[in-house]
């Protein structure tokens, strides 16, 4: 029977752990250590996650700064429409229509006194339709010509210019201006009353007779 003892079965040693010492191996007179493999592999893939980890950090907590430091408000588009300027040619205004000269109104009453078939003097032509018409007189509403060389547009103008006097003043012997037709011309009037007819005068031989 050998003495020889034969060495110490490796079941009886723990696994070998990361950062643990090697075990000491004795096999008889000498000592073995074993190698310790350690796992790189795994720890440079630990250091790759840690280190795009910290990138991410960083680049948010950049971001978040710059974002908080900025006061400039956001730029804002400003929109400038043009309107076209367009030339308006001021058209001529058109003339004002001349207005009708209004009749004048009838004198409210007769003068007292005044007899309504005056008698006129030889030669006179009747105007108007009440002298025409031989209408009553003495309220001023007929008209005569004395002369051939009066218009009857004239002695028409004469008349209403002698009412409107009449009218105003209440009186029957004054001036009046009248224009006439024929010439265009206004001309200053002379009328005097004599009781029965007023006669009017004025130009180159106008004479005119209002009853």
């Amino acid at each position: 029977m050998s003495d020889a003892r034969s060495g110490p079965d490796t079941d009886e040693f723990p696994a070998i752990q990361e950062g643990m010492e090697a075990p000491v191996g004795v096999h008889g007179s000498e000592i073995t250590v074993a190698p310790v493999r350690r796992n790189t592999r795994a720890t440079g893939i630990t250091m790759g996650i840690l280190v795009v980890l910290l990138l991410v950090i960083v680049g948010a907590a950049a971001y978040v700064v710059s974002g908080l430091g900025s006061d400039d408000p956001a730029p804002q588009t400003m929109v400038v429409t043009e309107t076209p300027i367009v030339e308006v040619t001021p058209e001529q205004a058109p003339e004002p229509a001349a207005e009708p000269t209004p009749e004048p109104a009838e004198p409210t009453g007769t003068p007292a006194g005044r007899p309504t078939a005056p008698a006129l003097p030889a030669g006179y032509s009747p105007v108007n339709d009440a002298a025409t018409q031989n209408l009553p007189g003495g309220d001023l509403n007929n008209v005569y010509t004395g002369t051939s060389t009066t218009s009857p547009g004239f002695a028409l103008n004469v008349r209403d210019a002698f009412v409107r006097y009449y009218l105003d003043t209440g009186e029957l012997n004054g001036q009046v201006r009248a224009t006439s037709p024929a010439t265009g011309m206004t001309y200053d009037v002379d009328c005097v009353d004599n009781g029965e007819f007023v006669t009017c005068t004025a130009g180159d031989n106008a004479v005119i007779y209002i009853s």
